[in-house]
């Protein structure tokens, strides 16, 4: 009824992971250098926004570097676990990883535009 297609071994897709997690760890700090950069160019800073669209920015930026560090972690390589262990671990925070680099710049985005 479902046909999946075949599993790679579990070695092959521990390296996929780290692969994919180092690109998504520097397409991650790319897009948040040139976002920041841009704003710290043009004379913004945190310091001037409202209360609420303070804590909006610092909990969305808070996100973010969760999700980055989570990235980081993905790509690295694995360490004192099995490695069926370390194959879910990993592919669990590659995507919970980008998830939150990805909600935390909205939010934090959103703060800033509609203050």
């Amino acid at each position: 009824m479902t046909d999946f297609p075949p599993q790679k071994s579990v070695p092959a897709e521990l390296t996929r992971i780290g692969f994919s997690g180092t690109l998504w760890f520097a397409a991650a700090l790319l897009a948040a250098a040139i976002g920041l950069a841009g704003l710290l160019a043009g004379g913004w800073r945190p310091a001037g926004l409202p209360t609420l669209a303070a804590v909006g920015f610092w909990v969305g930026a808070g996100a973010q570097l969760l999700g980055l560090g989570g990235l980081a972690w993905a790509g690295c390589p694995v360490i004192g676990l099995d490695r069926e262990r370390a194959d879910k671990n990993k592919s669990l925070v590659v995507r919970a990883g980008v998830i939150a680099f990805v909600l935390g710049g909205a939010l934090a985005s959103l703060a800033v535009l509609l203050s």
